[in-house]
């Protein structure tokens, strides 16, 4: 059986990397901020684009932040990815009967059998997705200043999977992010999301419930 290192239980390993200005080390966003978030036009999928830039407002409001579309304090941008490998990992596992060997057990002289088998190693070959996602806070009000010296926050997250599916992963990395924003981890680290993290729940949601049948000839 494989052992899946990114998942642990109930819950995701996801890698956080986040950066801001020199502060106190105290989220520079207090509850209440205003965010607007830019789409990414020309993206191949605008309808996920569209998704995550949703997604994205909806963990902003869950961390007690707002959303406005003009007249926001902040602009955050976006963008993600998925990149695949293969990985190999070598196990020794036994091989064929070779015979066996007696020795002697204790100071009784008893004889014991050991049976002997070769070992094989055997290599499993299986592919690794990697998921990232990086956020990227600018400061409005500043129209003549360059997008590098509006940055006032950044913060790159990443994940990995046996599965290339982006549509399940991207709302790991968005809570993983909720989780920092504003704040300078100062170096990489490992954080976990649980199934039942409020805002993973909240980028979820629920189902939508399908329309109902019309009746033939209503």
């Amino acid at each position: 059986m494989l052992v899946l290192p990114w998942t642990q239980g109930c819950a995701r390993r996801v890698r956080l990397d986040a950066y801001a200005l020199p502060g106190d080390g105290v989220s520079q966003f207090p509850a209440g901020s205003s965010f607007s978030v830019s789409p990414n036009p020309g993206m191949p999928n605008p309808i996920f684009d569209r998704m995550v830039k949703e997604k994205i407002e909806t963990a902003l409001r869950a961390s007690g932040f707002q959303v406005n579309e003009t007249g926001a304090s902040y602009e955050l941008q976006y963008d993600y990815g998925i990149e695949g490998r293969e990985e190999t990992r070598l196990s020794k596992v036994p091989g064929p009967f070779a015979g066996g060997r007696y020795r002697f057990v204790g100071g009784m002289g008893f004889d014991n059998w050991d049976p002997l088998y070769y070992s094989t190693i055997v290599a499993d070959t299986y592919p690794v997705y990697t998921a990232h996602l990086r956020l990227r806070v600018l400061k409005n009000g500043q129209t003549q200043a360059p997008q590098e010296a509006r940055a006032v926050w950044v913060g790159e997250t990443s994940t990995e999977s046996d599965e290339r599916n982006l549509r399940e992963l991207i709302d790991y990395l968005i809570a993983a992010s909720a989780r920092s924003l504003g704040r300078d981890t100062r170096k990489p680290v490992d954080v976990t999301v649980p199934e039942d993290d409020p805002v993973l729940k909240q980028l979820r949601g629920a189902a939508p419930a399908a329309p109902a049948a019309s009746p033939e000839g209503s």
